[in-house]
């Protein structure tokens, strides 16, 4: 069983309403301790939590929410409401990055499967520009 997993939500269709989310959830009542969780685009770190930090986004119209002090329920997301959607920064491909201490084996990492977020080509959100 995979101990990350990657979700992506895209309601652009909905103009008015519309967001995208892009989900790392943690799933394992395995894991004692979580080191840091983060959210990469390309290469670039978007998001992060650890036992000592949070990284916030300075972007209007984008948030960030995250926990970790229920392991095994642990998540981070970033929201991106139609508005202030930027095809060029935020299409790509999306991956998530857990480092843990587990029961088994003691400090792993492992990432989530790779996840690409189209924008450019949704046409019902290219009619809502």
């Amino acid at each position: 069983m995979a101990l990350i997993s990657l979700d992506i939500k895209n309601t652009l269709a909905d103009c008015d309403k519309g967001y995208i989310e892009i989900r790392c959830a943690v799933n394992s009542s395995q894991i004692y301790e979580i080191n840091k969780l983060f959210l990469k685009r390309s290469d670039k770190v978007v998001a992060s939590i650890s036992d000592t930090h949070t990284d916030e986004i300075n972007r209007s119209g984008v948030t960030v929410n995250s926990s970790i002090s229920n392991v095994g329920l642990s998540y981070l997301s970033i929201r991106i409401i139609s508005p202030n959607v930027e095809p060029t920064k935020d299409e790509g491909p999306y991956q998530c990055f857990l480092e843990v201490w587990n029961d088994d084996t003691g400090f792993i990492t492992e990432n989530s499967s790779l996840k690409m977020l189209n924008i450019t080509g949704n046409v019902k959100y290219t009619s809502c520009l």
